[in-house]
């Protein structure tokens, strides 16, 4: 994990919400990562689509990380336990920490408290599961992966994540 192997991007509209944010994520201990946040205060991106493509195009990781700014980690060890589980799984197209199962009953699986009071807004994650598609507010991609299935050019703030997964 020596040679910046995770590039995290994110869009940052909110300076304040940017900057706790980046706070909370420099608290993060036994990793190496390269941080690009992509400018869009004035809307200048109609889509995240097109912010994250420019951002890709500086990143240097193997592992592209997205996520969005207001998503903060519980302990200053879990983004090193992110990449730890990454590594093991190694064969993936997309990885998340919410998502929907395959299957004929729909529900929700996530590893994200919400609120004062940390609440889980679906069925907890306890390993790693598979999953039809990823929310958007934080999923990885291998940068070879996104290579060959980069962001299409539909325009649009949704859906990008849930779509590089049915991709």
């Amino acid at each position: 994990m020596k040679n910046k192997v995770f590039s995290i991007i994110t869009v940052e509209n909110n300076k304040e919400v940017f900057q706790t944010f980046n706070k909370n994520l420099k608290k993060q201990k036994d990793i190496d990562y390269e941080l690009i946040a992509i400018d869009n205060e004035n809307n200048q991106y109609s889509s995240a689509r097109d912010a994250y493509r420019q951002a890709i195009l500086q990143s240097k990781g193997k592992y592209l990380l997205f996520l969005h700014p207001d998503i903060h980690f519980l302990d200053s060890f879990a983004l090193r336990d992110i990449a730890t589980e990454v590594y093991e799984l190694n064969d993936f197209g997309v990885i998340g920490v919410a998502g929907c199962p395959t299957g004929k009953k729909s529900y929700i699986v996530t590893s994200i408290f919400q609120g004062e009071n940390r609440e889980a807004f679906g069925t907890r994650i306890k390993r790693p599961i598979n999953v039809q598609t990823v929310d958007e507010c934080f999923f990885i991609m291998k940068r070879d992966i996104y290579d060959k299935i980069p962001f299409s050019t539909i325009k649009g703030w949704h859906f990008y994540a849930v779509e590089q997964c049915l991709r």
